[in-house]
């Protein structure tokens, strides 16, 4: 009870950033016998009165751990290789939007997708994406329209696995790598190569491209700086880089499963997953490996991901603890706010629990 007074602590004291519209987190620490979600809601003008733990959400970003899982589970079966080139992997179409931009698609691998080492941009970041996201909420975007924007941003950032640059398109075009290798939309691509069922996600699904769980969470509130961006159309945001709703207690079990090598098949492919690249990265860069990146959690460090609505799912090893959050919101007011409250959720249980 103390714990959890501590971590009601932690979630309220996150929800007075007069920007968000609430908090919503979970703990799980199976080693010790504790699982813990909970939630906040806001003070400000965006306040999530109905937010309660169990509230689904746009996962952003947080989907790639799990587009890059299932990349591995193809390599696993023998149907892809990291190595393989792009030229073997994606569509003619897509081959020529980047030929015709000078990527060399023969030298470019799956592997460089993984890891952001292939030169491309992102083209959420090129050209005025993010503003045309914002005047057109209800626009329905296409993986090729996505592509075509970071072809078209310049050449490439650098040569093929010279150097870390974080690239949503890669990501979208990993998502057709997985559609083209499964015959499956990339949804039940994931969820059938991951096996949800076997993992216990009950509330994950991929926006628009699955029909959800029989008895849907309630959806939380998205917001945008000071923009409420919940009925934004989710295709912006939806062909690998991101698309997965989901809950915190759902991402903090994905999370320990990643890491502790439950979904795979074959004990190596963490190991494999892990890898961080030898890549020039700019200073201040996360450490990124093919799954997932270095956070860190408190006074530890972790693997996970976080994403552009404001949330965080992340599994530290060394504790066998994994964490999950959600501040639905993607300018808070407190710079860091997302990666410290889940620090201090980390910080908290091993103040109280102790982690030998």
């Amino acid at each position: 009870r103390e714990l959890e007074s501590a971590l009601g602590r932690v979630l309220r004291d996150a929800a007075g950033d007069p920007a968000i519209p609430g908090v919503v987190a979970a703990l799980h620490w199976p080693r010790r016998g504790f699982s813990w979600s909970s939630a906040a809601a806001g003070a400000g003008p965006h306040r999530d009165d109905g937010l309660d733990a169990s509230c689904g959400f746009r996962m952003a970003s947080v989907t790639k751990m799990y587009v890059a899982a299932a990349t591995l589970r193809l390599v696993e079966s023998g149907r892809l290789d990291l190595a393989s080139p792009l030229a073997s992997c994606l569509s003619e179409a897509s081959l020529a939007l980047l030929a015709s931009a000078s990527y060399d698609v023969r030298r470019i691998s799956l592997d460089m997708l993984l890891t952001h080492t292939s030169g491309l941009p992102d083209h959420v970041h090129v050209a005025d994406y993010s503003e045309r996201v914002v005047a057109e909420p209800g626009r329905r975007w296409t993986r090729a329209e996505q592509v075509e924007l970071a072809a078209r941003a310049g050449r490439p950032l650098a040569a093929p696995g010279e150097r870390f640059s974080y690239s949503d398109t890669g990501y979208v075009l990993l998502g057709e790598v997985l559609e083209r290798f499964t015959g499956q939309p990339i949804g039940p691509a994931v969820r059938d190569l991951l096996d949800f069922g076997r993992l216990g996600l009950a509330q994950t699904f991929w926006e628009g491209l699955e029909r959800g769980p029989a008895v849907p969470a309630r959806r939380a509130r998205r917001v945008l700086g000071d923009v409420d961006a919940t009925g934004f159309d989710p295709s912006f945001d939806l062909h690998g880089g991101g698309g997965l709703v989901s809950t915190v207690d759902d991402m903090a079990r994905f999370a320990a499963a990643l890491v502790s090598g439950q979904a795979f098949s074959i004990p190596a492919t963490l190991a494999a997953a892990l890898v961080v690249p030898a890549a020039q990265r700019a200073p201040g860069a996360y450490v990124h490996s093919r799954v997932a990146m270095v956070l860190p959690l408190g006074a530890r460090l972790g693997w996970g991901h976080m994403g552009f609505w404001g949330c965080i799912a992340a599994c530290c090893p060394e504790l066998g603890l994994s964490v999950a959050a959600s501040i639905n919101q993607s300018q808070p007011a407190r710079a860091g706010l997302l990666l410290a409250t889940a620090g201090r959720l980390v910080a908290a249980a091993e103040a109280a629990l102790g982690w030998r």
